[in-house]
């Protein structure tokens, strides 16, 4: 993000947050001290693209900041998402639920990736690979127990009412 895009969502931001509304192109224009509406069209377009604000089409004064989470807030979400495939794959050991092997090994693996970067311990029976990433252990399936799964049956399709087959 340049300065000026900086300076451009900011003033957004804090126009919005006072008035409850977005500023039109004029404000912003006169805000960032230019005198061409091209500018303010290229600085949203700018911030549109790299998903800091959003613009209604066809509607006067629409554009929304769209607030991204804080750091802290993404390593809870990933926290929970890895403590929820740890309880998936703890319900497959149970023999609970059944889960093809490459879905349990990736699933696995994903965890350990975020529990590992969050300084966390991995899940047992995976080891880390050099380099830092999850495996399962190479070809012996070691720390991932092999899931005996069947592949759905093909659906069959109902033939339409009239329809003629040739044959």
């Amino acid at each position: 993000m340049t300065p000026a895009q900086a300076r451009c969502l900011e003033f957004i931001r804090s126009y919005v947050a006072a008035r409850g509304f977005a500023p039109s192109y004029d404000e912003i224009v006169a805000a960032m001290g230019r005198r061409s509406k091209a500018v303010a069209v290229r600085l949203v377009g700018a911030l549109e693209a790299q998903g800091h604000i959003r613009r209604l089409p066809y509607r006067a004064r629409s554009l929304e900041v769209i607030e991204r989470p804080s750091p802290p807030r993404l390593r809870a979400a990933a926290l929970e998402l890895a403590a929820a495939a740890r309880e998936v794959l703890d319900l497959e050991d149970q023999g609970r639920l059944r889960l093809p092997r490459q879905t349990a090994g990736r699933l696995a693996r994903a965890a350990d990736a975020v529990l590992g970067a969050a300084g966390e311990e991995a899940m047992p029976g995976t080891a880390p690979a050099p380099g830092g990433r999850p495996t399962t252990g190479g070809g012996s399936g070691a720390g991932i127990r092999p899931v005996s799964c069947t592949a759905p049956a093909p659906l069959a399709r109902p033939r339409a009412a009239g329809r003629l087959d040739a044959g």
